[in-house]
């Protein structure tokens, strides 16, 4: 999933540059396919690759370790976090269609880390063939979640928050863009990063 992000992040890099499908074109309209691409790809790698990170590290560690690392994650998620919008504030003189490749940059240094990060910690000893805990364990499937969801009313309640949550957040941020003067579209509007910078 991370290199087929990268790939998509440097095809936008490159079409951006173009002088009709990018930036260079300043006539706005609700048919240039470019700005919409990038707003999904945007929105749904923040919504997938995420969560099949975490899925990923909790399927291959142990309490123990969980228990020991977990807390430094999250501290450099939020220290990524602080520095991608601290760099997209200079998006005017490094440019974007650079910060894309950036991105594409970064999610290529993903998948090599990952490999690397399954060839060191492997399959957590459970899921190993022939192990004496995996024995007589039910095998679960991708319907899992949906069984979950309907057999435990926490797991409802987790799913309400989140739900809130999300919608909350689009609709403030949507709120943002909304109220925000139009900038030149060879950057985004400093302000509006630097509030990202401040809530990370």
């Amino acid at each position: 999933m991370g290199g087929s992000y990268g790939l998509l992040f440097f095809i936008i890099s490159l079409l951006l540059i173009h002088p009709t499908i990018g930036l260079q074109n300043i006539k706005s309209h609700p048919g240039r396919l470019l700005g919409w691409v990038s707003y999904v790809a945007i929105e749904s790698f923040g919504s997938m690759v995420v969560q099949c990170y975490w899925a990923l590290v909790n399927a291959s560690v142990d309490l123990n370790f969980s228990k020991r690392n977990f807390g430094k994650i999250v501290a450099g998620a939020q220290i990524g976090s602080i520095l991608g919008p601290t760099v997209a504030t200079q998006a005017q003189y490094i440019g974007v269609p650079i910060l894309y490749m950036g991105a594409s940059f970064c999610m290529f240094l993903m998948v090599i880390a990952m490999y690397f990060y399954v060839a060191h910690f492997g399959a957590p000893a459970d899921d190993k063939e022939g192990g004496v805990s995996g024995q007589g364990k039910e095998e679960e499937g991708v319907l899992e979640g949906f069984k979950l969801f309907i057999r435990h009313d926490y797991v409802k309640g987790l799913f309400a928050v989140s739900c809130l949550f999300n919608i909350q957040v689009t609709v403030m941020d949507y709120m943002m863009k909304v109220s925000t003067p139009s900038p030149p579209l060879s950057y985004p509007p400093t302000w509006t990063v630097r509030i990202n910078q401040v809530c990370d």
